[in-house]
């Protein structure tokens, strides 16, 4: 270092108060008077200042003074670099701060993106945003810009769907939601009336057909006249929409006029019986069990008295058959009770207390 000298006032006598370094480069200071003369012609050595990867030795203390008082400044021990600790750092899955304070994400603008900004994969590359600031997403290239999140299509009905029934009858109504698994509201729409829900049942409503003929029959005459009414009467039920579900296939005889065609006829009858009974298909998803059992215990007539008796047990089981609705399995809906509501999985059957009343569904998504 060049000597300096740095005179403070007028000169005079100068007296010494201390050396520092060898002594060879006049780096002492005198004072004389109110005049003070630094000469300093300092070395590296002078001040125990070590180069640079040389062994360790006396470092010099670096401070900073914020005003109040002084605080050192730390140094990596590996790079000599300035430490300088992070702040606003935030922990994941920790509370967050009220009013949390960080730093602004900058993006680049780039108002039309271009097929690649860097060159080799691998490198960093900076967020392309619009100049109003939104950042462009994608989620691979084949994919169109994410302008607009669409929900996607399920099982449940956008919106509510309400449906109104209005039965002239106090027969079953089949009740179809729109969709699978979702949420059902029932409701008459009078809240003093009343409504009952199956979800399987046997007729819709009862068949009051009754049957004119001489029952039981014992002549042949009238086992002829039970015959033919027993064949018109069962054959215009099973293809009845009104009772069923679905319409069963017809039944086709020869009115009954000797023992040959009375055996057939019954035969036929009896046939008949045993498979529409036995549907769930045709019924709302529940057989005739109790009839069934019944027919089924029964053999076909091979003469005139053996088609007489079975004549007479296919015209009870066909009343009695006639009458079957739910068989007792139902959920009622008590007059001014609220809405029913229920996890819905498909079609059920429901009728109201009294001709002429009505009630409404409404459906909702299933949470």
């Amino acid at each position: 270092m060049t000597d300096t000298s740095l005179t403070l006032g007028a000169t005079g006598i100068p007296k010494k108060l201390h050396d520092f370094g060898d002594g060879t480069y006049g780096d002492a200071v005198y004072v004389e008077g109110m005049v003070a003369n630094v000469d300093l012609d300092l070395e590296a050595a002078d001040l125990g200042v070590a180069a640079e990867a040389a062994a360790l030795g006396v470092g010099v203390l670096v401070q900073a003074d914020d005003g109040t008082d002084r605080q050192n400044v730390q140094l990596d021990n590996a790079t000599g670099g300035v430490k300088v600790t992070g702040t606003n750092l935030y922990t994941e899955d920790a509370a967050a701060a009220a009013d949390p304070v960080g730093p602004a994400l900058i993006l680049v603008r780039q108002d039309t993106l271009a097929i690649g900004t860097v060159t080799t994969d691998g490198d960093n590359i900076a967020m392309r945003g619009t100049n109003k600031g939104q950042a462009h997403v994608k989620a691979v290239d084949s994919d169109a810009y994410l302008t607009t999140i669409a929900a996607a299509a399920g099982p449940y009905p956008v919106s509510p769907v309400m449906t109104a029934y209005t039965p002239s009858t106090t027969a079953y109504v089949k009740v179809t939601p729109d969709a699978s698994n979702i949420t059902m509201f029932l409701r008459p729409n009078v809240a003093t009336e009343a409504l009952q829900v199956a979800s399987i049942l046997t007729h819709k409503i009862a068949d009051a057909t009754t049957i004119a003929a001489t029952v039981p029959a014992v002549s042949e005459a009238e086992s002829y006249a039970l015959s033919i009414e027993l064949a018109d009467d069962f054959g215009t039920h099973v293809v009845s929409t009104a009772y069923h579900v679905n319409a069963d296939t017809a039944l086709t005889t020869t009115d009954a006029t000797s023992e040959a065609t009375l055996v057939a006829e019954v035969n036929a009858v009896r046939a008949k019986m045993l498979s529409h009974l036995a549907s769930t298909t045709v019924h709302g998803g529940l057989a005739d069990a109790t009839n069934l059992a019944t027919v089924t215990a029964t053999s076909d007539a091979t003469d005139a008295a053996s088609a007489i008796t079975l004549e007479n047990v296919l015209a009870g089981a066909h009343a009695a058959h006639l009458l079957v609705t739910d068989q007792n399995k139902y959920l009622v809906h008590a007059a001014g009770v609220m809405p029913m509501e229920w996890r819905c999985l498909g079609s059920f059957f429901c009728k109201t207390d009294a001709s002429g009343h009505t009630f409404v569904t409404q459906e909702f998504r299933s949470s």
